[in-house]
Formats: C-alpha cells, structure tokens, sequence
C-alpha cells in the first residue's frame, strides 16, 4: 500500500508513526516549508518529495491521501482533493463552513465511503463501552466542558475559529456517543472581547429532549470532558481520556481539618486508554486501522470514523454556538 501526505507539520508526523508501525510506506510527501519537508523525508524514508501536491500527485501512483495542512487550508484545497477520487483521511476541521462540506457531498456523492475525518477521540479504547453503557439508562441530562487555551495563540482568525478548529473534538464526541441525534441549540451567552475575539460560550443545547449545559470558558484550569447524569449514575469523561462510572456515594465523617460530612460520589468502574494505543497519540492508533480497512481495502462498513455527512452536522452545531451570522462575516 502507497500512500502520500499533504503537509508534513507536527500532526503529519503523529499519523506517520502509526503508518510506519503498520508497515503501510509513505511514498511521496509534499509541504510548502522545504526545511520541514526534508526532515520528514528523511525521518520516515519517503521515497519522493514535492513542494506542490498537485504536482505529487499528477506523478505518483498512490492508493489513499493523507491531508494534514494548517488548520485553514484545508478549506481551500478541499474540493479539488475529493476531484482525485482516491480514499483521502484529512484532519479536522475540514472546512470553515458548513455550506463547503455541504457542497463537497453533492459534488462527491461517490466520496462518502472514503472520506474519514480525524476526530479520534472517537476511537479511545473505552468508548465503545461507555457508548454501550449509555444505552443502558435513561440520561437526565448532560454537561459539557470545553476550556480552550488560548495561550501562545497570537492569530485573531484562529481565536475566531478555535471552537470549530479544536473544540469541535468534544462536540463530535457528544454526537458519535448519542448515537448521531438531531442537537438543538437553544440558548448560547457569547463572552468576546472589544475587537469580537471569543471567549467562550456558554449555554443550553438538548438533543432527543435531553438538556445539555455547555460550559466552555477560555484558559480556565479545568479539563475537556462530558457528563452524563442518570437517575442513579454519573457517567464521567473528565478528562476525556479516562471514563469514570459513580454510582451512590461514600460518607467521610467530620475531621479536625474539615468539621463537616462530606458525600462522595462512589466510583464504581474506570476506563483508560491501553497501553498499546498509548504509545501513540491517543486514539490514532485504532483511527488510521478503521481508515485503512473501511475505506481504502472496504473490508467492512465504516460505523466508527467521522465522515462526511456527521462532519456536516457537527460543523452546523459548532456554527450554531459560535454565531452564524458572526462566523460568516469573518469567512468572507
């Protein structure tokens, strides 16, 4: 299998590792940087190197693309990817619109069986449990946490974006865990600054009638997670790397230091990540597999990895939250 990269920044070198480690060879590589295209070449023996992907393309004889550019360019060469017709895994988000995925599934209808987009926290080892254990009971409601940091992030346009760009990992979650529902945004308070840099939004969104409080504040020292209350259980993704089920609580008596009772909630089962996927970035190991087997050797139907049309809708919800009419006005 010959596979070819677009962009070969700090991501592009997370999904070569796991290529590498499958035995899958990454013959031609492109990026617009030629420092940082030599050093990946060199760091996983890519056989040819090109400063243009159409012109890698036009050359080489690949089986799938891997799409691993900044996080606005995509966007821009998305279109004239999906024209190729080969099996493409492109990293998120893969568009800054709902409207130009909405026009890469009527242009592309032949594409949706092998497209997957990189949101991989839907292959943490434990989700197909937790998705499971869901199922299971009747969920009150849900809590959703999203503290980005903006940090070192000195790029106005990508403080705009930063809930589609990053936050939209926990939104896409959300939605693969409630089995792909119709979310509602109900009511969102928008916090920005003078110049309509966000930061952070929060409010009330329900899917399948059920209440979901997002609470995402910028820099706050909190962790990304979700949530879900039950008549008798707490079903924790907090952080989201980990899965905690509570069911009851445990009474601490009064102490010297702390005179009053205190009622804890009583884990009852924990989740990790194993240790086999941890020696990669999380979730990326079991990610690029299902690609692999689903959409480049169509070994089985894809029910796991992001496509195009659940991309489609986390998008319009994360649109929904920032703003539309905000979030077009940067677009143009």
């Amino acid at each position: 299998m010959n596979i070819a990269i677009i962009g070969c920044g700090y991501i592009a070198h997370e999904h070569a590792k796991v290529l590498t480690s499958l035995g899958v060879k990454i013959l031609a590589a492109s990026d617009i940087n030629i420092q940082r295209l030599h050093e990946f070449q060199v760091k996983f023996n890519v056989s040819f190197i090109y400063d243009s992907w159409r012109e890698m393309i036009e050359n080489k004889n690949i089986d799938a693309l891997w799409v691993t550019v900044s996080w606005n360019f995509i966007d821009k060469i998305l279109l004239d990817v999906l024209k190729i017709r080969k099996p493409v895994f492109f990293e998120k988000p893969i568009a800054l619109s709902s409207e130009k995925i909405k026009m890469a599934i009527e242009q592309f209808p032949e594409m949706l069986d092998k497209v997957q987009i990189g949101y991989n926290r839907r292959f943490y080892d434990f989700v197909p449990r937790i998705k499971q254990y869901i199922k299971k009971f009747e969920i009150n409601s849900i809590e959703v946490h999203i503290p980005e940091s903006t940090q070192g992030v000195y790029d106005k346009n990508l403080l705009r974006f930063l809930f589609l760009q990053n936050s939209s990992h926990i939104i896409d979650l959300l939605y693969y865990l409630l089995d792909k529902p119709k979310i509602l945004v109900d009511k969102i308070y928008r916090k920005e600054t003078i110049d309509k840099v966000p930061l952070g939004y929060n409010g009330l969104l329900t899917a399948n009638s059920i209440p979901i409080h997002l609470i995402a504040n910028w820099d706050s020292p909190s962790n990304f997670g979700i949530k879900f209350h039950t008549k008798h259980s707490l079903i924790e993704l907090l952080p989201v790397e980990k899965a905690s089920i509570y069911e009851g609580f445990n009474i601490i008596e009064p102490t010297e230091i702390n005179p009053i009772r205190q009622y804890i909630p009583k884990l009852e089962k924990q989740y990790f990540i194993s240790r086999e996927t941890a020696k990669y970035k999380p979730g990326f190991l079991l990610q690029i597999k299902n690609f692999i087997e689903t959409c480049i050797l169509k070994q089985k139907e894809n029910l796991i990895g992001a496509d195009l049309k659940s991309t489609l809708e986390v998008t319009k919800i994360c649109e929904e939250i920032m703003g539309r009419h905000r979030f077009s006005q940067v677009q143009e």
